[in-house]
């Protein structure tokens, strides 16, 4: 799947499996929730390279939560 966060960059990321921890709900503010935790998808590392790793993490309203979908 590709994806871009804060309108900066596309990244790669795995397939996701089904299961109720990789299950994400878009939101109207452009952040990914995840309905299990409650917690948005997060680009940590604030990078624009292919491959990096995102994180389930608390959801704070800043542009490494922000999320285009294709």
């Amino acid at each position: 799947m590709v994806y871009t966060t804060g309108g900066r960059a596309c990244r790669d990321f795995e397939a996701f499996h089904h299961t109720g921890a990789q299950q994400w709900q878009a939101q109207a503010d452009g952040s990914l929730v995840n309905p299990r935790s409650g917690k948005c998808l997060d680009d940590t590392g604030w990078s624009t390279t292919p491959g990096t790793q995102a994180e389930i993490w608390a959801c704070a309203g800043s542009p490494n939560q922000h999320w285009i979908l294709p």
